[in-house]
């Protein structure tokens, strides 16, 4: 798991960082996306600490 609050969740999710579909009522979050946002920022991490 992330360690993501909810609350963080639905503030990336408005930023659109983060992807989701609506199924029903249901909000679903896109796997893809949530890899894609952990590893732009590890690697935003990476780099400031490189700097």
């Amino acid at each position: 798991m992330t360690g993501i609050s909810r609350s963080r969740l639905f503030e990336l999710l408005r930023a659109g960082d983060i992807e989701s579909v609506k199924l029903g009522t249901s909000r679903l979050i896109l796997v893809a996306s949530l890899r894609h946002f952990l590893e732009r920022l590890r690697s935003t991490q990476e780099t400031a600490s490189r700097a």
